[in-house]
């Protein structure tokens, strides 16, 4: 089951527990997910990622502002072309939670 998460951007892009945990297939048609979104394989967390470059200093007073999904091999034995790893999804996080119904 893929995990999903709200993600911040600067040095700690994961600050909460998983939103969700939905099988990756429905997530891909859901969230249109596409082999392009992987943005890492999987690591302890997620590739950091900055919005405003030239604002650093207000990073820890944003809310999340991206969505990652965390994909394991499980999840895409199935699926070809898909690979484990980290999905940077292409909505704003309330966009995603209104696709998910959450």
């Amino acid at each position: 089951m893929a995990k999903i998460y709200a993600a911040w951007e600067g040095n700690s892009p994961l600050r909460a527990d998983p939103i969700a945990v939905m099988p990756f297939n429905e997530l891909i048609d859901k969230l249109n997910l596409q082999t392009s979104n992987r943005r890492g394989p999987l690591t302890a967390d997620p590739p950091t990622f900055r919005i405003k470059p030239t604002n650093p200093h207000l990073d820890e007073i944003r809310g999340p502002t991206a969505v990652y999904v965390q994909v394991d091999d499980d999840d895409v034995a199935t699926l070809p072309g898909w690979e484990s790893g980290w999905y940077l999804v292409v909505l704003m996080p309330d966009k995603v939670r209104q696709r998910l119904r959450l």
